[in-house]
């Protein structure tokens, strides 16, 4: 079972922080995101994992290198952006034969990697894209259970969740020109009557938590759902982090490593990294707060 995961974008959403940082290293739950995902494909019994970089490859590298994992993992690092389908036709090279299990960075989810393959298998299809409704991103026509059209808008829309499993086929029709896109090759493939098939995980696997960790919002519900689902009591903390003693406490929080919240501070809906010290008072409601920087979702009322 190999996979891939497409971790080459800037994370321009995220800026100021992803000028120092690539956003498949930011901590969830205090793991780096991409660390999580390889996790849970060895788990689901995956024993190749190919891995795209481009912004901050070095970091990129130096992290996947220390990653405790038992799987084979192939870097590939793109000289410019290539696009989700061209990455996908440079990776081409250093695939096995059978399908591959395709994955966006920037999803945080619990659902089990193996059961969507084995769905896939089942169906026969050329590709499966598991896709949920989830205004306002529903933009896929969707009939018959079939993929039909991309950025539409209208009756049978959904969302695509950044997950699918793709045959070979499908990547042999994305062209040798790059920049391009995943959505690009799988018109091709439609026009050519391939038969890409929809999946919805909103009906196939209910309760199923699934969050894109691209936008501040999306980065802070994911953290919100992962407390709530684990059962942490809205406070997540690592090793050598405390809050003093008149530290309010508006909603959940989840610090990293050696953090430092000084006398009075106002927080809620919040994620400390790893070595962040706030001054006396700070009201970081609502934020993410790196060494690089606040990242804010809304200014608190």
């Amino acid at each position: 079972m190999q996979a891939m995961i497409l971790a080459a974008g800037k994370g321009t959403r995220l800026l100021p922080v992803t000028r120092y940082i690539p956003k498949p290293l930011f901590p969830v739950l205090n793991i780096p995101s991409i660390l999580r995902l390889l996790s849970q494909l060895e788990s689901a019994g995956f024993t190749r994992v190919l891995i795209n970089t481009f912004h901050l490859t070095g970091q990129m590298l130096r992290a996947l290198k220390h990653a405790t994992t038992g799987m084979e993992v192939v870097t590939l690092t793109e000289p410019v952006l290539l696009g989700t389908g061209g990455a996908l036709r440079n990776a081409a090279q250093h695939m096995g034969k059978g399908p591959v299990f395709l994955i966006n960075s920037d999803v945080v989810t619990d659902i089990d990697f193996r059961k969507l393959w084995d769905i896939h298998l089942r169906h026969g299809a050329s590709a499966t894209m598991f896709m949920h409704e989830r205004p306002p991103w529903n933009n896929v026509m969707v009939k018959a259970g079939l993929i039909r059209a991309f950025g539409y808008s209208g009756e049978n829309a959904l969302a695509f969740t950044g997950i699918s499993v793709l045959e070979k086929t499908i990547v042999d029709h994305v062209p040798e020109t790059v920049p391009i896109s995943l959505v690009e090759a799988m018109n091709a493939a439609i026009a050519d009557k391939e038969k890409i098939q929809s999946v919805r995980l909103d009906k196939n696997f209910p309760g199923y938590l699934w969050e894109d960790i691209g936008t501040v919002k999306g980065y802070l519900d994911a953290h919100q759902r992962l407390i709530a689902k684990e059962k942490y009591h809205d406070f997540f903390t690592a090793t050598g982090s405390s809050l003093p003693k008149g530290t309010i406490l508006k909603d959940w929080l989840c610090m990293g490593k050696n953090v430092t919240v000084r006398e009075g501070c106002i927080l809620g809906r919040t994620v400390l990294w790893d070595n962040v010290r706030l001054e006396p008072g700070q009201d970081v409601r609502n934020c993410v707060v790196t060494p690089f920087g606040i990242l804010r979702e809304e200014e608190p009322p």
